[in-house]
């Protein structure tokens, strides 16, 4: 019997092996080796960047925390126009879950942050950390956590839909993701600026719409989010990232107006949604959910006072005392431009992750 074991053993090592070791060099989603010039997708930014920031806590003073349309965000522009050191936290679907526990590692572990730049989409009042996959693991602060996710990363089943997936590997898209913490659309830019009469194309398939509520546990989390930040002598700043106008005409503007009333109730933020200039402009925008990078520029201008930059009609800070008189003016807008396009709006349906 003890053989018959130590012959299962050793099949089910040798079995193994080849799988550890793909997973190993190939490093799929850039945890174990996180060597740049072997990333082929999307890494599990969670964790890469909350564990950079730990090993690196003085190289910046400044966050900027977003989902992936703040990857277009552009760092050196901020930090030209405010004299800090930033960093783009820019997760896929990050939303104030994420930012609230990545704030928490960061705090413990003692890393330096003045700032906080933290960029949310009405989504963000929708849904909830996708966990259910390996992008969405937190980086775990306790070491036998840690360890037990190595483990779970070198054994993953092989999956052959990555090869679908956007190259992260300089060609398709270029990853900063050991400096700025930004990236760079580098194909689908050249495509739009040798080919603009292709671009509209990206923008024909139907808009996504999201029907949930989940707005008191976003509220809850942002709360806390501040909270952890004046206690530790951080401040913030929220904005809300510009859908292209198309996508927010399809929206309920009767729910965004709710979480515009019950954010500015809990603090300031500027609102970059509407239709305006830059929203009804499809060449703003890489595809139907990233704005481009003058957009991003555009944006922390008005946010950082950089005269010049920004059209007079893009960007509102929202306040408890003007609220009502901006949720007025972006109904009325809301209903009257939505007759004049033409929108192909997906049914509604439910976040993902909740």
């Amino acid at each position: 019997m003890k053989r018959l074991i130590g012959k299962i053993a050793v099949i089910a090592l040798i079995s193994a092996t080849p799988v550890a070791l793909y997973n190993y060099f190939i490093d799929q989603y850039f945890v174990l080796r996180q060597n740049v010039a072997s990333m082929r997708v999307l890494p599990n930014e969670r964790w890469v960047k909350t564990e950079y920031l730990i090993k690196n806590p003085a190289k910046y003073d400044s966050i900027v925390f977003s989902s992936s349309r703040g990857s277009q965000l552009p760092i050196e522009f901020i930090n030209q126009h405010t004299g800090g050191r930033y960093y783009n936290m820019t997760l896929m679907a990050g939303v104030p879950s994420d930012h609230l526990s990545i704030l928490k590692i960061l705090v413990r572990n003692k890393v330096a942050i003045k700032h906080v730049l933290i960029g949310l989409d009405y989504y963000s009042f929708q849904g909830a950390t996708p966990a259910q996959f390996y992008r969405g693991i937190m980086y775990p602060d306790d070491p036998w956590e840690r360890m037990k996710n190595y483990f779970d990363y070198l054994f993953l089943p092989f999956d052959s839909t990555v090869f679908n997936e956007l190259n992260f590997d300089g060609k398709d898209v270029a990853y900063d993701i050991f400096g700025t913490g930004e990236y760079t659309f580098l194909k689908k830019e050249k495509s739009i600026a040798e080919h603009p009469e292709q671009h509209p194309a990206r923008f024909q398939f139907p808009i996504l719409v999201v029907c949930d509520d989940r707005i008191d546990k976003t509220l809850s989390e942002i709360k806390q989010i501040i909270s952890l930040c004046r206690a530790n002598g951080i401040t913030t700043t929220f904005f809300i990232n510009p859908e292209y106008a198309p996508s927010y005409l399809c929206a309920d503007i009767d729910f965004i107006n709710k979480v515009c009333f019950r954010f500015s109730e809990i603090t300031d933020f500027w609102d970059f949604n509407g239709s305006s200039s830059v929203t009804g402009d499809m060449y703003n925008y890489v595809d139907l959910i990233h704005f481009r990078r003058p957009v991003g520029r555009m944006m922390m201008a008005r946010i950082f006072n950089v005269p010049d930059v920004a059209p007079a009609d893009f960007g509102k800070l929202v306040t408890r005392s003007n609220v009502a008189a901006f949720t007025a003016e972006a109904k009325r807008a809301h209903e009257i431009n939505k007759k004049k396009v033409k929108l192909n709006c997906a049914p509604c349906r439910q976040a993902l992750w909740k």
